[in-house]
């Protein structure tokens, strides 16, 4: 037998006892729960499950390429609809729609340095372009062998639009070619950021997939130079 104060200390070391047991316990549950959210998987980023971190090489999933946001990541179709509700309630609040930008054609113009006439080399195209003064707006894509013209006005147009739109650059040409485009309309890297979507982040063969721009499906604006838009595929 013990007195009455002795029981209730040994009552209270007990409890304090089993409480930082459960903690531990505690943790493991979280993470046995996360393991039992997977399958379905939400999406994998460098080959794992950013919910429960198995290897996408073992499990059946093949998921959306969202590689332009971050190299590697996919998403499931139940992760992608769930960003796109949140993106279009961001969207709303700010009374901002998506403007999706085609490059060639449309913002810009590139030829390639051997396409250029002796004329026209005579008149110094090359080597002005080769400056790359930020205040011209004719330049050459090192490495590219490319000569590029931005469209008139087409900065103003983009700090502008900036206000009503998130605007993303989606071509059918390669990633390096976005990128250095991107650069040259963006130097400041203000309006795009990563939204820069080629061929490679396409889900579907020379068609541009709006799958791939989250809150695209009911709040697109599309700027391109193809007249028939079957190009895009929703």
């Amino acid at each position: 037998m013990c007195s009455h104060k002795r029981c209730r200390v040994e009552e209270q070391h007990q409890d304090q006892g089993t409480a930082t047991r459960p903690e531990e316990d505690a943790i493991g549950s979280v993470k046995d729960a996360q393991i039992k959210t997977c399958p379905p998987h939400t999406g994998f980023i460098g080959g794992l499950c950013f919910t429960c971190g198995k290897n996408q090489d073992e499990e059946d999933f093949t998921g959306v390429p969202f590689g332009y946001i971050s190299e590697g990541l996919r998403l499931s179709t139940l992760e992608m609809d769930r960003l796109s509700g949140s993106e279009v309630k961001n969207l709303l609040r700010e009374r901002k729609l998506v403007l999706i930008l085609d490059l060639d054609h449309t913002l810009i113009n590139s030829t390639s340095l051997h396409d250029i006439s002796a004329a026209e080399m005579d008149l110094g195209i090359q080597y002005a372009a080769s400056k790359n003064d930020p205040n011209i707006s004719l330049f050459t894509l090192q490495g590219m062998h490319m000569l590029t013209k931005l469209r008139p006005f087409v900065r103003k147009f983009l700090e502008e639009a900036s206000n009503m739109f998130r605007m993303y650059i989606y071509t059918m040409g390669d990633k390096a070619y976005a990128i250095e485009i991107a650069k040259l309309l963006d130097p400041g890297n203000v309006y795009f950021d990563s939204k820069v979507i080629s061929n490679s982040d396409c889900t579907q063969q020379h068609q541009k997939g709006l799958d791939v721009v989250l809150g695209a499906d009911s709040l697109a604006v599309i700027l391109d130079d193809t007249k028939k838009l079957s190009v895009f595929i929703w």
